[in-house]
């Protein structure tokens, strides 16, 4: 079990999403406090700054691409695979207006599994839902690619040396956002880059983490007056960009008594993401009208996190025991080569971010 606050924000960040998205399947409007960002939005923007936080960790424990790459596919895939065959197979007939004949003789049925398992979302099975204000199976899986290009981008930087040049991570963030805020404009949306600005400051909490921690009442101060000064001339967009990776970061890498024993039922953030929305999706189709949003909130997230502790120690744990062998290779390879490296990490991978 982790001795930091991780597990516990990530169910706060998945809490925020399945909060957010209960307003939309309900037909209302999902509140949005920075700019056009819901609270499942910032949900989304939580896990991006801690994946580039601990991706990037990963990468300089182990700096080889395919065990990098096997981890991360290790991660996503098994609880996805398992997240669409649930899908399609019960929560499809279950919601579906369709004859039970009709609907598991379409091809639709059939291709939805294969292409929600490879990161293609077709988002939609013949008759589930319909009449609801959204038909969507499950909309929270868009994000999966781009956080899934971002651990490409994270070995590419890795692998040109970049994870190792600080200033040219800083110049990087800043083009990106410039480019996104002047040249593109911030009402025309790229979600590679809007995501990618908080992933990449994940990385740079990373790798400035030791000149943080000796000036972490500057950094803060100054994050934190940014934050407030943007909000305030009504830049909530510029102002998430400050303010959001750093919260999150400085929370989730200290050790609170409670809060840091969240993961002692196992990590559930994943498997409460990829479930919540179908789970949103039944508890409306069956009790439209019966239940109040906030009754379908708790209803939801308590069904919710129970899927996920069995998504959790049925299927994504046993997948993710397959990295030892991954880390026993590269740990041989290291061994051999660069010596000096697994010895520096133990003090990158335990330093807090204040």
């Amino acid at each position: 079990m982790h001795k930091n606050n991780f597990d516990f924000v990530r169910i706060v960040a998945a809490g925020l999403v399945l909060y957010s998205h209960m307003f939309g399947v309900f037909g209302l409007y999902e509140p949005a406090p920075f700019y056009y960002f819901s609270y499942g939005g910032v949900g989304v923007l939580i896990f991006f700054s801690i994946s580039g936080y601990l991706v990037s960790q990963s990468w300089q424990r182990d700096p080889h691409i395919v065990g990098f790459l096997t981890k991360r596919i290790l991660r996503i895939f098994p609880g996805l695979i398992a997240a669409s065959l649930l899908m399609a197979l019960i929560v499809g007939p279950l919601a579906t207006s369709l004859p039970l004949r009709d609907y598991f003789t379409n091809k639709d049925v059939w291709w939805f599994i294969p292409l929600t398992s490879t990161l293609q979302f077709p988002d939609k099975l013949p008759g589930v839902f319909d009449g609801q204000h959204y038909t969507n199976i499950n909309t929270s899986l868009w994000t999966i690619p781009v956080e899934f290009k971002w651990y490409i981008l994270t070995a590419m930087l890795g692998l040109a040396g970049a994870l190792r040049f600080k200033k040219v991570l800083l110049v990087m963030l800043v083009f990106m956002v410039g480019y996104q805020a002047i040249i593109n404009g911030l009402e025309k949306r790229n979600f590679l880059l809007e995501f990618g600005f908080f992933f990449l400051s994940g990385i740079l909490l990373n790798v400035y983490s030791e000149t943080i921690k000796k000036h972490g009442g500057l950094v803060s101060a100054v994050c934190v007056a940014s934050g407030i000064a943007l909000w305030q001339v009504g830049q909530e967009y510029l102002a998430a960009v400050v303010s959001i990776p750093l919260i999150t970061i400085a929370v989730g890498t200290a050790s609170t008594p409670f809060f840091n024993k969240f993961g002692r039922f196992g990590d559930l953030s994943y498997g409460f993401y990829i479930y919540a929305f179908p789970v949103q999706q039944l508890v409306v189709h069956f009790l439209n009208g019966k239940i109040g949003v906030y009754s379908a909130l708790a209803l939801s997230a308590a069904i919710t996190l129970t899927i996920a502790f069995f998504s959790w120690h049925l299927v994504e744990k046993p997948a993710m025991r397959l990295k030892r062998y991954v880390e026993r290779r590269g740990r041989i390879e290291v061994a051999a080569s660069e010596p000096s490296v697994l010895e520096t990490t133990p003090a990158q991978t335990r330093t807090k971010v204040y």
